[in-house]
């Protein structure tokens, strides 16, 4: 688990004993699960160059066509092997968390309604997904600033899995020759299903 400091312990709790017994029921009926084909980071998650690099090879291994947005981000994770379940509300300001049980990648996010708009929870599973990919040998953080800098690299990796950098470039190019208007971010979202506030931050990392 992350840090969650704003969320009440035996909420946390909960949520893990829930993931934990989803897990045995798993092996109990011996559901079929897709093959482990999540790929081994060898870089420096600081690095935000290793980082992008690293998302393309995560793309490529959940057979995600490098120039197009990720079509269903709950099923990419799954066809690299993960577990992803819902949770009923959010975890404190979280609306996902990711763990391993017994070796199973598991990640739980929230569900879309009213409050969780889809660009929203798409996100957050591409963000635990990123904690799986990068954090799973990781100790927990002892600090805020500790848990904000695993923060930002888990931002970052959803951003370029969702957002690569050439790809989206070239589509701003064109869409509107480069220029960043509203009615081209809203343009763009409908392609590549992520918030305006994203895309925007994608383009200020790029």
């Amino acid at each position: 688990l992350r840090a969650y400091a704003d969320a009440p312990k035996k909420t946390v709790d909960r949520y893990m004993s829930d993931t934990l017994v989803a897990a045995e029921v798993i092996d109990t009926l011996k559901l079929r699960r897709m093959p482990d084909r999540l790929p081994l980071f060898g870089g420096d998650a600081n690095s935000d160059d290793d980082v992008d690099e690293f998302a393309l090879d995560v793309r490529h291994a959940a057979d995600i066509n490098g120039d197009t947005g990720v079509p269903n981000v709950t099923r990419a994770a799954e066809r690299l092997g993960c577990v992803v379940l819902p949770m009923e509300n959010e975890l404190g300001k979280h609306l996902g968390m990711s763990t391993r049980a017994d070796e199973t990648p598991i990640i739980r996010v929230s569900r879309s309604n009213t409050k969780v708009p889809g660009d929203r929870q798409r996100f957050t599973v591409a963000h635990e997904l990123a904690h799986i990919l990068l954090h799973s040998s990781y100790p927990p953080p002892e600090s805020s600033e500790q848990a904000k800098v695993i923060e930002k690299q888990a931002h970052r990796f959803a951003a370029a899995f969702l957002l690569p950098g050439d790809p989206f470039l070239d589509d701003l190019d064109d869409a509107n020759g480069g220029r960043v208007t509203l009615s081209t971010l809203v343009a763009l979202k409908e392609r590549w299903g992520v918030s305006i506030k994203a895309m925007v931050v994608r383009l200020q990392q790029l």
